[in-house]
């Protein structure tokens, strides 16, 4: 496997782990976005674009 196919596969892998660590955060845990940012060691702000790309998955 390429290098690249591998680096590919591995930011897909991590980008899914976020969006379950989030979503268990939020709609299972309920804390706030400011919560989840400074846990996950992130701006809120891309916690506020994470939310609204998983309701737009899951057409909310």
């Amino acid at each position: 496997m390429k290098v690249k196919t591998w680096i590919y596969f591995l930011l897909i892998e991590i980008f899914h782990l976020l969006n379950k660590k989030f979503f268990k955060l939020h709609f299972q845990q309920g804390k706030s976005l400011s919560q989840i940012a400074k846990e996950l060691g992130i701006c809120r702000e891309r916690v506020r674009q994470t939310k609204q790309l998983l309701l737009r998955k899951i057409k909310i």
